[in-house]
Order: C-alpha cells, then sequence, then structure tokens
C-alpha cells in the first residue's frame, strides 16, 4: 500500500483494531505527549504529525507483540530507567532491536512493504538515543543521532497472540523522544 502517511496510519490503526490491539489517540493540548503502551494498547499524542503517529503506533504495538510472548519485556519495557548498568543496557536495547524487526514483519503483513527504509532509519536513531540516554541520563533531540547509512534489521517473524491484555498502568514518560 502507497499512500500519505496519514492514509497508512489511518489504514494500519484499523488493523490493529481488527487483530484485537486497542489505538487511543491521547489529547495532548495541555501536555506533550508522545505514546504510550500497557499491552493492550497503544496511546498516541494527538498533536503529532501524522509521520510521527505512525511509527510511533507501529513501534508500540510491536511492544505489545513482544509483551504478549515475554514476560521480561513487559517487566523492563513498563518502567524508564535512569543509567541502567551495562548488562541492562545490553537487554533493553535487544528488546528494542527485536521490536524494530517485529514491527517491520507488522507493517509487512498489513501490506505496507516501501516503509522499511524509512522505518529503520527512525528506529536506528530511536536505538541510538536510547542507548546514549541510558549511558548518560541526557536527553537530547532524537535528529541529532540521525545517519547516513543504517543497518537493517534481522527479521523476526510477527508473534503470533491470542489476545492482547493489559500488563501495566499506563505511565505517562515511558516512550522517551
Amino acid at each position: 500500500m502507497n499512500g500519505s502517511f496519514e492514509d497508512i496510519f489511518k489504514k494500519a490503526f484499523q488493523e490493529l483494531k481488527k487483530r484485537g490491539m486497542e489505538v487511543v489517540i491521547v489529547d495532548d493540548s495541555k501536555e506533550k505527549f508522545f505514546g504510550d503502551l500497557d499491552g493492550a494498547a497503544v496511546y498516541i499524542g494527538s498533536s503529532l504529525d501524522w509521520e510521527t503517529k505512525l511509527f510511533t503506533m507501529i513501534h508500540l504495538a510491536a511492544h505489545n507483540y513482544q509483551w504478549a510472548g515475554n514476560g521480561r519485556y513487559a517487566e523492563i519495557g513498563s518502567q524508564l530507567f535512569y543509567k541502567p548498568d551495562e548488562s541492562l543496557i545490553r537487554e533493553l536495547l535487544a528488546y528494542e532491536e527485536e521490536a524494530a524487526g517485529i514491527a517491520i514483519s507488522l507493517l509487512h503483513d498489513l501490506g505496507i512493504f516501501h516503509l522499511d527504509e524509512w522505518f529503520t532509519e527512525l528506529s536506528r536513531n530511536d536505538l541510538a538515543y536510547l542507548d546514549h540516554f541510558y549511558h548518560t541520563g541526557e536527553e537530547k533531540q532524537l535528529k541529532d543521532f540521525k545517519k547516513d547509512t543504517v543497518q537493517p534489521f534481522k527479521n523476526v517473524s510477527l508473534p503470533e497472540v491470542k489476545k492482547f491484555r493489559r500488563r501495566v498502568k499506563v505511565q505517562k514518560g515511558v516512550v522517551v523522544y
């Protein structure tokens, strides 16, 4: 499927709902909000541009797939860590790498094949941002981590999920950009 980010977002939004995942648009007119997840739903800030909404929704949906099959991922994914130790940083980055691979598989499963490079670039920027944030505690702009070339993610099959279930209360701030 080709089209604008808005069109693709709307298609993916409907498809995720058909699969049993709730997608909630959060009014963030009073306080900036990117997104969050709870295992059964993704929450997306209403003021984001369509490109950022699409990336955030697919990225967080991939984490919900992870949480459905791995309790440890639900545990570490529901917390915000400030300067974790090296072992936990490696685990967190592996969690994010796998989510990116699942997200690309999810896009393909939704019939969206032309956004691999776009999604990979944003995900690699996000990984570099998180690596920096976990090591320093410093928040920077995602664009500060843009690279000219990026390595593709390992293909990760879309996990089979019978039912998504809520695992945690939504906590603003889990998603950091």
